[in-house]
């Protein structure tokens, strides 16, 4: 699976498992076909880029920080009370903040960098929340070409045995 795929799905399933009365999920492929179903609203995950890498550690092999973003669309139907906007920001940012992605290898917590809001139409609130973290890029080194073992011999007590590749 693809790092970006796994980074969206883990923010996902943080998030659902913290916040069961909304619907959570990635952020549809095609948004203006995506229509709010859900009576209360939901939070929709999506990949928002790397604005920025470090310069490279070159120890032989290119070695640098990324920066990524999550960004987390929410749409409710209220603003305030206990089903509102407010609540769910807050429950996000508590959710996610000190987050750590998986597969991150060394790579830092999230950390929320940006909150506003996009927009009110048709009844609909939408927030955008956006979570950024840091985590290890490292070129992909081809593989060496190693000596081809032909020949092995184990020797134990009493005896000895010898193994050949006979191509």
């Amino acid at each position: 699976m693809p790092f970006v795929e796994e980074m969206v799905d883990a923010v996902v399933d943080r998030l659902g498992s913290r916040i069961a009365d909304l619907e959570v999920r990635a952020f549809p492929d095609n948004p203006e076909e995506y229509d709010l179903y859900h009576p209360v609203g939901a939070v929709l995950v999506a990949y928002a880029g790397s604005p920025r890498y470090s310069e490279s550690r070159d120890t032989g092999v290119n070695v640098q920080d990324r920066e990524v973003q999550i960004s987390c669309t929410l749409l409710l139907r209220e603003l305030r009370g206990p089903q509102g906007a407010h609540r769910y920001l807050d429950t996000v940012r508590i959710s996610l903040n000190g987050f750590r992605l998986p597969g991150a290898g060394g790579g830092s917590k999230l950390r929320p960098v940006q909150e506003r809001l996009v927009d009110h139409d048709s009844g609909i609130w939408r927030f955008e929340m956006r979570f950024q973290g840091t985590v290890p890029e490292v070129e992909e080194e081809p593989e060496e070409a190693l000596p081809r073992l032909e020949r092995i011999t184990l020797e134990g007590i009493n005896t000895t045995t010898e193994v050949t590749d006979d191509e």
